[in-house]
């Protein structure tokens, strides 16, 4: 049923058990600029923060503020997929395009049963794609397995790996409601697939066994594969870059601005700049405050606000048709868990070419799909995963992409990344990318994987103390640069 509301508004007479009237009028008023017909409650889920904008302008107390935000945020009338995402207290916009969300991560309580929900998603999710494998022939869900042995398959998350004493791989494997050992022989085929199996993902195992114990013949990952071959005419190019680190004293500025040159036209001018239309930089803009112990030691900026302020002056001197699509990384101000944003640290970033992202994200530009991440779990698979570890994934970070193509997740083992738990899991890879992006390991690397671009990012900054100590060898002063018509890449050296 729905109600006439000022001047033929329709409203849905719902609301009126969710909303007071003078909140009705506010609602209204806060949505006014959208020329809306009809409001219901998914219209104010979509517009919340709209609503907020316009509240937070008007002279009301602060409490009836809060209390509507909660209403609006986490009042479990509200659509439920919201409860658990982080609020937006302060946004920024500039011209007629949102150039930037600031806001900080809800006050709530996190439950075993946020884990639940977020473990959940993933599993719902992976399996419905693992169905669709036709290897994984006499499918059957793990609490119906048979007490005799026999021929079957089973979709799970691995909820154990551990290895046996004759050098076997043992795993456990749960659904959403049983769960089954499954023992992966080191003398057969398989168990090239099993040394990159990790703990919380979703796989597919087929093989031979029972209810009490599978032994595993062969084992499928969720993994993507791009069928799509995009073309495009433009003939622009895109750059990637990452890991500035302003406000160090590691910081390579004098590189950086030979950059900034080339970019401008000043030098070198090849014709690849010219055509320049996106520069994205993917994380670690800054070098941040209290990062690391004794990290105030090795900068020459002390305070981050200053940092963003000196980020902003180099930037600027970027020819200003040029978009400039900026990440957070570790290192930034922005909260910790991700999927992460900026803090309000980072406004002297804003300005008329700047778009300041979430991270991980996906971005579309030119038709072709981007993912973007700037990659904090990266160290933990490249220090964990026996696969990987042979391919020597600091000097060869294609790796560590191709493995999370093939989890569909960036983050697939709990601990691996820092994160909010939420009804859905935001790190799982949703859409199939044509760009997948990522930086944090200050290596460059360019690779095609299932039809996939992938890319690793350079850095701004020599090698650190912390570097030396673990033996890592940084690439940096690298520009990776994407051609949009010819999908070629060239990869620039300003060392």
């Amino acid at each position: 049923m729905s109600l006439v509301f000022k001047e033929g508004l329709l409203i849905d007479s719902s609301l009126l058990d969710i909303f007071t009237n003078e909140e009705i009028n506010l609602i209204i008023n806060g949505l006014k600029k959208f020329n809306l017909k009809y409001i219901n409650l998914e219209v104010i889920e979509k517009n919340r923060l709209n609503i907020l904008e316009y509240l937070c302008n008007l002279n009301i107390e602060k409490s009836f503020i809060e209390k509507f935000k909660n209403k609006i945020g986490l009042n479990n009338y509200l659509a439920k997929e919201f409860l658990d995402k982080e609020l937006i207290e302060e946004k920024e916009i500039q011209e007629e395009e949102e150039k930037i969300i600031f806001f900080q991560p809800i006050k709530k309580e996190i439950t075993v049963d946020d884990f639940v929900y977020f473990y959940r998603d993933r599993f719902n999710y992976l399996k419905e794609i693992l169905k669709g494998r036709k290897e994984l022939d006499n499918l059957i869900s793990i609490d119906k397995l048979p007490k005799s042995n026999r021929n079957v398959s089973v979709i799970g998350m691995v909820y154990e790996k551990r290895e046996t004493k004759n050098k076997n791989i043992l795993l456990t494997l749960e659904d959403n409601k049983a769960s089954v050992a499954v023992l992966v022989n080191k003398d057969k085929d398989v168990y090239k697939k099993a040394i990159n199996v990790v703990e919380d993902e979703v796989i597919g195992v087929k093989g031979f066994g029972n209810r009490e114990i599978i032994f595993a013949s062969d084992i499928f990952f969720p993994e993507i594969i791009n069928q799509n071959q995009k073309k495009c005419q433009d003939d622009k190019n895109i750059v990637f870059i990452s890991d500035i680190h302003v406000g160090s004293e590691k910081f390579l500025e004098k590189n950086f601005m030979r950059f900034v040159k080339w970019v401008n036209g000043d030098i070198n001018n090849d014709g690849k700049a010219k055509k320049i239309s996106h520069i994205f930089i993917l994380g670690d803009l800054v070098d941040g405050v209290g990062i690391y112990p004794t990290q105030e030691n090795e900068l020459s900026i002390k305070d981050i606000k200053e940092q963003y302020k000196y980020l902003a002056e180099i930037l600027k001197e970027i020819r200003q048709d040029i978009k400039l699509v900026l990440l957070p990384g570790n290192h930034d101000a922005a909260n910790l868990l991700e999927p992460q944003s900026f803090t309000s640290h980072a406004k002297p970033l804003i300005f008329n070419n700047t778009e300041l992202l979430q991270n991980p994200c996906f971005y579309e530009v030119y038709g072709y799909k981007l993912l973007l991440y700037h990659g904090y779990s990266l160290d933990y698979y490249a220090n964990y995963v026996d696969g990987i570890k042979q391919h020597k994934p600091y000097q060869n970070p294609r790796y560590l992409l191709r493995f999370f193509l093939s989890k569909r997740h960036l983050a697939p083992s709990h601990g691996s990344t820092f994160y909010y738990p939420s009804q859905r899991d935001f790190l799982l890879i949703d859409k199939i990318p044509d760009l997948f992006i990522t930086a944090h390991i200050h290596k460059s690397d360019v690779d095609i994987f299932k039809n996939i671009i992938l890319i690793s990012t350079s850095c701004w900054q020599a090698r650190t103390k912390f570097q030396e100590k673990v033996g890592h060898e940084p690439d940096p002063c690298k520009v990776i640069i994407f051609n949009t018509k010819n999908k070629k890449i060239n990869i620039l050296d300003f060392s």
